[in-house]
């Protein structure tokens, strides 16, 4: 896969240095999840969740990188906890977001 302007590889020197943080993990898990590296965008989103538990955008990540792998079960349950977070920090727009995804989501796998 291409790493246009070396931004995955730039991350991950950065990590590997000592740098790691959420939002460090969180570039990197979008950028693999641009790339279609579900796998690999799934384990630094959930760094990314893990570092900074409040950190509402990046479940919102996750939970598309778990819906994009086919696995609709965690996606549901990530967006159900970042929306809660979100809608404890006041982060509405992101609420809103987790919470329409959810619906849909929820919805096709009724249907």
């Amino acid at each position: 896969m291409a790493d246009p302007g070396g931004l995955i590889t730039n991350l991950e020197q950065q990590i590997a240095s000592g740098r790691d943080n959420a939002l460090a993990r969180f570039a990197l898990g979008r950028a693999r999840l641009e790339q279609g590296d579900f796998a690999g965008a799934i384990a630094h989103l959930a760094r990314a969740v893990a570092l900074k538990p409040d950190y509402a955008a990046a479940y919102k990540q996750l939970g598309a990188a778990h819906a994009k792998a086919g696995d609709a079960a965690a996606a549901i349950s990530i967006w159900s906890r970042g929306s809660a977070v979100a809608q404890e920090h006041g982060e509405l727009q992101a609420y809103r977001e987790m919470i329409s995804l959810k619906s849909k989501l929820e919805r096709r796998q009724s249907a």
